[in-house]
């Protein structure tokens, strides 16, 4: 049984902090950066990287995401939040 809560408390965690990370783009209402994400993930005071969580949310279809050439980096975004264009 004491297997069993480590577990219950991961999900539980990662649970919380991908509606950080959802919150975070709902809440921004425009596309945001991997860097911008991390940032305002941290001042919220989540330990966890969001990177995994944010590729995790994409394949579940919670969020967007797209690499930006412009800027070199993944660009994400809430589903409420229209998809950016121009890159």
């Amino acid at each position: 049984m004491s297997e069993e809560q480590p577990v219950a408390k991961t999900q539980k965690k990662e649970s919380q902090s991908a509606l950080a990370v959802e919150m975070i783009l709902s809440d921004a209402k425009r596309p945001m950066t991997t860097f911008e994400v991390t940032r305002l993930f941290h001042e919220i005071g989540c330990p966890d990287s969001p990177s995994r969580l944010l590729n995790q949310l994409k394949q579940e279809g919670k969020i967007h995401g797209k690499l930006s050439i412009k800027k070199k980096t993944m660009i994400w975004w809430a589903p409420d939040v229209d998809e950016p264009f121009g890159d």
